[in-house]
């Protein structure tokens, strides 16, 4: 005979809506943005000192539902199926499932999103937490291969060595965002496909990450890019209105390379009067617009003509269209690549959605 527990009508998080070492449990969120967790025992380390609860069921009801607590010490591919048997049901709403995984690199570590079974119905996202450990002795390399759904990945490298980490998302929208400890050198590539992306860089969130080279190649849709400012990177933007956050960053030489492909691009730009953002390429004046943080005190209006940008008592935004330059005070902040036609349409104050 089951048992059941429901939550209530608002934001439920466990225990109330976690299952217990009772058997057989039938777990509801009823209403409101829940966060349900399985029991999988006591573990420590891979040692398991009480066993996981297969028999239980999950239902989020409405609202933005998730379910947690699926966690693997990566081996092997047997991982994979590790939470084969578990049963959820997200209901209406946008519903995640979340695997947490942990695992020490080896000289080639492959993951296959698609590959970790479950039993689920309504769930529109699978978000994967990895925690990967770096080698001291030798540079190793990770694969993470999309399965056309809507996927999210946080990886995150620890301790010290050199990495290599490819992503190879499939169609969908999909959420890939990376943080490394300081010892950490890290070459990324992430590749996306068609669908709203999300790509985030958040190397100096975590310490001061070693960061060599970053390249993103983005599909088809409106996808959203959010650069550290603290290392190179390079973006090709394809086509659809995408949003490019270019922050600032401590390296003169180390600017961003960035591609805007067809769309009406937003290219989000943080003042920085000390060292070159980026270098932008296939910038349409018809079509593409650069956005300042509307809350930053410091922000001026842009002026074009360099006599305003050379009297002004205080650092201006001056763009000069004959060499496509943008500075900031006397710093040259963004390059266009070459002369350019913008107009003050092509500046505007308007608020963020993101800060790393």
């Amino acid at each position: 005979m089951r048992s059941w527990i429901i939550g209530t009508w608002r934001d439920d998080t466990p225990p109330l809506v976690g299952a217990t070492q009772t058997i057989r449990e039938s777990i509801y969120g009823l209403a409101g943005d829940d966060t349900m967790a399985f029991y999988r025992g006591t573990y420590t380390g891979r040692a398991n000192t009480g066993d996981p609860d297969f028999s239980d069921r999950f239902f989020g009801g409405w609202g933005d539902d998730r379910l947690t607590n699926l966690v693997i010490n990566w081996f092997d591919e047997t991982d994979y199926e590790a939470y084969a048997p578990v049963s959820y049901d997200g209901g209406p709403g946008t519903d995640t499932i979340t695997f947490d995984i942990a695992m020490s690199l080896r000289a080639f570590t492959a993951l296959s999103l698609g590959r970790f079974e479950t039993i689920t119905h309504d769930v529109e996202i699978r978000e994967f937490v990895i925690s990967a450990t770096a080698q001291a002795t030798h540079t190793t390399v990770l694969n993470v291969n999309g399965n056309g759904e809507n996927e999210s990945v946080k990886l995150s490298f620890m301790g010290e060595g050199s990495v290599n980490a490819i992503f190879r998302m499939a169609n969908g929208d999909d959420r890939v965002e990376y943080f490394a400890d300081q010892d950490v050198s890290a070459e990324l590539r992430v590749f996306t496909g068609n669908g709203n992306d999300t790509v985030i860089i958040n190397a100096t969130q975590v310490h001061n990450s070693n960061t060599e080279g970053t390249w993103i190649g983005t599909g088809r849709g409106s996808d959203t890019i959010v650069l550290e400012g603290m290392h190179r990177e390079v973006v090709y933007a394809s086509d659809g209105n995408d949003h490019i956050y270019l922050l600032t960053g401590n390296f003169a030489e180390n600017p961003d390379t960035v591609f805007t492909g067809a769309g009406r691009d937003r290219v989000y730009v943080e003042l920085d009067q000390y060292s070159q953002l980026a270098t932008i390429k296939w910038f349409s004046a018809r079509e593409d617009t650069i956005v300042f943080d509307r809350n930053d005190p410091r922000l001026p209006e842009v002026v074009f003509d360099a006599a305003d940008w050379q009297t002004g008592e205080e650092a201006n935004l001056y763009m000069n269209n004959a060499t496509g330059e943008l500075f900031y005070g006397e710093n040259l902040m963004i390059d266009f690549n070459g002369p350019t036609n913008l107009t003050a349409a092509n500046f505007v104050a308007d608020d963020w959605d993101y800060w790393v």
